[in-house]
């Protein structure tokens, strides 16, 4: 009987030590920075790529408030994030956030940031958990594609605004003219009279917009079979 419970005891120690192992590879091995927190902000530990990324040794940051970390001693604003970030995780809320963090090799980077309480079976909160994926790529192309649809956007109200100027170029032209002008489409339907034509006709320019230009000088029923036709 004791050499049995023995053998579960070991098998169950083996377990333990297994799943131990699979998460210490999966924490160490992770492409998201990771974390633990006392409930303080003090760093307990992060994972390899979190120290690799800042070009910091271990020992230089675990003790230190996370907000005083190398991670983030590039931006006021991130700092007073990663603070209102363990108070709330500290109260058992989760805080999301975009924050601008500092590597080894310098430049402006950003990560996706998130801080999660960790809770004991009975829901008491034990440490907190920081969490950052590098979103900077995207942030980048981001800008690019706001940066491109303002141009466009500029562009287009240029173009808008040259097309009126044209329009009221071309208004003021053909109202000095002194004889009779129609202008047309390719398929002969009016886009513009001007007011000599249109007291020549007898028809303003808002009844003559839109038709073909044998409606206005042939008879009716002429007008008709030509409309025929050009179905």
């Amino acid at each position: 009987m004791d050499r049995t419970r023995r053998s579960r005891t070991a098998t169950g120690v083996n377990s333990v030590e297994v799943l131990e192992a699979k998460l210490h590879a999966i924490y160490q091995q992770s492409l998201i920075f990771m974390g633990i927190l006392d409930l303080d902000g003090r760093l307990l530990d992060a994972n390899q790529l979190a120290y690799d990324v800042c070009g910091v040794h271990p020992e230089e940051v675990i003790g230190k408030r996370f907000w005083d970390t190398d991670w983030w001693r590039g931006s006021k604003h991130s700092q007073a994030c990663i603070k209102k970030a363990v108070a709330s995780a500290a109260r058992g809320e989760v805080y999301r956030a975009d924050l601008h963090y500092t590597r080894a090799t310098g430049g402006e980077y950003v990560v996706d940031f998130v801080m999660s309480p960790v809770r004991s079976s009975t829901g008491k909160v034990l440490f907190l958990a920081p969490l950052g994926m590098d979103i900077t790529e995207r942030k980048r192309a981001e800008a690019e594609l706001a940066r491109l649809n303002s141009h466009l956007e500029k562009r287009s109200a240029q173009r808008t605004a040259e097309l009126i100027e044209s329009q009221a170029r071309l208004q003021a032209v053909t109202s000095s003219i002194h004889d009779g002008l129609v202008i047309t489409d390719l398929d002969d339907v009016i886009q513009d009279i001007n007011p000599r034509m249109q007291t020549l006709l007898g028809y303003s320019r808002e009844e003559v917009l839109g038709k073909r230009v044998y409606e206005l000088f042939l008879p009716l029923g002429e007008s008709a079979k030509i409309r025929e036709q050009n179905r």
